[in-house]
């Protein structure tokens, strides 16, 4: 099966074995919103992709942009830097 139609949290949720009721449950949020995510909707706020890396235990570069390579730990990064990559993020979300 081919995985060029999914995106990196679908990916990385499958990978975990995780339905995404279970996901969304340990996420605090309704599952209608994480299917939204992996079809491409909505920005997923920041406190919620380093939740997501650390239940999935994923890159925030597989979660946000489908890149399976060894990424940058974003909690190692200063706030200043976070709220970069997070703007980034946005602005290629808005781009599509």
């Amino acid at each position: 099966m081919t995985n060029i139609n999914k995106s990196g949290l679908q990916i990385a949720r499958e990978n975990k074995k995780m339905e995404t009721l279970e996901l969304a449950a340990l996420l605090k949020i309704n599952e209608s919103v994480l299917k939204g995510w992996e079809a491409g909707g909505g920005t997923i706020q920041l406190d919620k992709v380093i939740k997501l890396m650390n239940i999935l235990d994923t890159s925030s570069e597989m979660i946000l942009f489908n890149e399976s390579r060894k990424g940058l730990n974003i909690e190692t990064l200063t706030e200043e830097q976070r709220n970069l990559i997070f703007e980034l993020y946005k602005q290629m979300k808005n781009n599509k």
